[in-house]
C-alpha cells in the first residue's frame, strides 16, 4: 500500500487534496485486531519507505508526520513500539534525522502476530499465509527504486 499525497491544482496553482481517504479499509482488517490505526500506518509507512530508500535509510520526524498524518507523539511510540519488538533498528542522526532499519526475518517470522487469520477456514489457513508471506517477501526484497547509495550502518555510522 503506498501513501501518497492525491493532488489537484485549483486555478491559481494551489495544491489541494480531494480525496479525504487513501486506505483501503476493507484490508486494515486483514491485521491484528490488537493493532491500532497507528500501528498500522506506521508499519505499512515503514515497508513502503523500505522499498523506495532499500534496507536502510534516513527521515525525519516531520516528514513522516506529513506522510502519514500522525502526530510525532504517536510516532514515536510506534517506533519504540517496534523497536521493542525487533522489527526496526533505530539511530539518531545530525539535524533531527534518524536511521531506521528493517528487520525483514522478524516480518517472515511475525506473519501471525501481523495479520489476523480467525475468521479463514482452518484448512485454507496455510495458502493465505503463504500468500502474504510471498507479498511481504516481494516487498521487503526488491526496490522500486535503482539507488546507488550504500545506506548501511557501516558505512553512515
Amino acid at each position: 500500500m503506498a501513501f501518497y499525497e492525491d493532488c489537484k491544482r485549483t486555478p491559481e496553482g494551489e495544491k489541494i487534496n480531494p480525496t479525504p481517504t487513501s486506505i483501503h479499509f476493507l484490508k486494515m482488517g486483514n491485521y491484528n485486531p490488537d493493532w491500532s490505526l497507528e500501528r498500522i500506518i506506521f508499519f505499512e509507512y515503514m515497508i513502503v519507505c523500505r522499498r523506495s530508500y532499500g534496507d536502510g535509510f534516513f527521515r525525519q520526524e516531520k516528514y513522516m508526520a506529513e506522510a502519514t498524518r500522525l502526530s510525532k507523539y504517536h510516532l514515536r511510540k510506534q517506533r519504540d513500539y517496534f523497536v521493542k519488538a525487533g522489527f526496526i533498528t533505530v539511530k539518531e542522526g545530525k539535524f533531527s534525522r534518524y536511521y531506521y532499519h528493517l528487520n525483514k526475518e522478524w516480518v517472515y517470522s511475525n506473519i501471525d502476530n501481523i495479520q489476523d487469520f480467525s475468521e479463514i477456514e482452518e484448512e485454507k489457513i496455510n495458502f493465505y499465509r503463504s500468500q502474504i508471506l510471498d507479498y511481504y517477501k516481494y516487498q521487503l526484497e526488491t526496490n522500486s527504486s535503482n539507488t546507488p547509495y550504500d545506506y548501511s550502518f557501516e558505512t553512515l555510522i
